[in-house]
């Protein structure tokens, strides 16, 4: 009880600092939304920007077809004094706040160790696409209820509650779709790339676990579009979607957009995984993790570039779902090497290390200031200074771990 107590008291800090954030005056989220004729007064919740949201929700194909978070909103400002758009805010930071607690959970059955589950809560609050979630780069709307849902989903699967894995991954199939893309994923880490003895029972239970929510969620589409009438538009929003792939690749300014938001998405966990990969031997569970993260990586990425705005950075977040859980233990590993003054002082001995941190840094500051820039023309909110923090705290790891790594073979040798 103490352990999720620490859980929830991270998350509710964490939600509250996030809100903070998207409603500071320097701001201009999805919350707070503000131009020239919405929001003029500057409230803190942009009502008529969230009330426009909301209906562009229920009215545009790609998003008609995921109506859960839309119906919640609504729900709760109909029975409720709240207006939609607080109703808005209410509702994605609970679900934000829950995605906390279902991940601390998820976490302890995976590491057993509360202190590297907590650290991988107050981590995925500080990823890029849940920090910044309501931001333009962003542009969230169901993640927060995907990511609770998936969350949940992972955690059955692990307990081997099959029953309870089929009702929470088919609602976070119905909540978005892209959920499907994790289902590979996790059929690697039950069979691995050999399937052995199909027919044994419990083989069976995990097939049918993995399939039945994919055949409820057709059920639930082929009903919502048949009640819809929309039949005919959908099939026609499939067929447009093929056309994502020319707009995220028209010019090289959109290119360069598509591929950074690839690096904003996931970058920093990717660097510190390999670079914990390159010291540690993994058990059997973490092994499992990383391969169902480089495999859905790789679908994920390639339905993102093909189908999708991948300008919309959170599009490619999906894969952190397997590392997020672990990614205490990496973090918390690889930083133990910036807290030991001896590291610094080895720099400072030496103008190579001292001369390349000077370089890292620099070319970082080039390619975010110059070369990457964000097709839709609005504000970039606190990206320079997330991405200044960001290109600091991995040059300064890189060339620290570099020196160590180097000072280690000296002495061997």
């Amino acid at each position: 009880m103490k352990n999720f107590l620490y859980a929830s008291s991270i998350s509710l800090i964490c939600c509250l600092f996030i809100f903070k954030v998207h409603t500071l005056k320097k701001s201009n989220s999805m919350i707070n939304w503000k131009t020239e004729t919405i929001n003029t007064k500057r409230h803190t919740i942009s009502e008529e920007y969230l009330v426009q949201l909301v209906d562009f929700h229920k009215t545009e194909l790609a998003f008609i077809k995921r109506p859960l978070t839309t119906y919640s909103i609504e729900l709760l400002s109909h029975t409720t004094s709240l207006s939609i758009g607080q109703s808005f805010v209410v509702v994605n930071f609970t679900l934000l706040f829950f995605c906390g607690i279902a991940l601390f959970y998820l976490a302890k059955l995976i590491l057993d160790d509360s202190r590297f589950s907590n650290f991988s809560v107050l981590f995925f609050y500080l990823s890029f696409t849940v920090l910044f979630s309501f931001f333009p780069a962003n542009y969230s709307y169901d993640e927060p209820l995907q990511y609770l849902l998936i969350f949940l989903s992972f955690a059955a699967l692990l307990k081997r509650k099959w029953v309870l894995f089929i009702l929470w991954f088919t609602i976070a199939i119905i909540a978005r779709e892209s959920s499907i893309l994790i289902l590979p994923a996790f059929a690697l880490y039950f069979f691995g790339f050999t399937f052995k003895k199909p027919f044994q029972t419990e083989n069976i239970k995990r097939i049918l676990a993995l399939v039945v929510p994919v055949v409820f969620y057709a059920v639930f589409l082929y009903l919502f579009i048949t009640l819809s009438g929309i039949g005919k538009a959908s099939q026609n929003d499939l067929t447009s979607r093929l056309s994502h792939f020319l707009f995220n690749f028209q010019s090289q300014e959109y290119a360069v957009e598509s591929f950074f938001s690839l690096a904003l998405a996931i970058g920093v966990h990717v660097y510190f995984l390999f670079s914990y990969l390159s010291d540690n031997v993994l058990n059997g569970m973490e092994k499992k993790l990383v391969k169902s993260f480089l495999l859905t990586l790789i679908i994920n990425t390639i339905i993102v570039l093909i189908s999708t705005l991948a300008r919309e950075t959170r599009l490619f977040a999906l894969p952190l779902i397997f590392i997020w859980p672990v990614f205490g233990k990496i973090l918390l590993h690889e930083l133990k090497i910036l807290g030991s003054p001896k590291n610094y002082l080895k720099l400072v001995n030496n103008i190579l290390p001292i001369g390349t941190l000077i370089l890292l840094w620099a070319f970082c500051f080039l390619i975010y200031r110059f070369i990457y820039t964000q097709t839709n023309g609005v504000t970039k909110n606190y990206l320079d200074e997330y991405l200044l923090v960001m290109s600091a705290l991995i040059s300064l790891h890189f060339v620290i771990k570099m020196r160590l790594k180097h000072s280690q073979n000296t002495l061997l040798h």
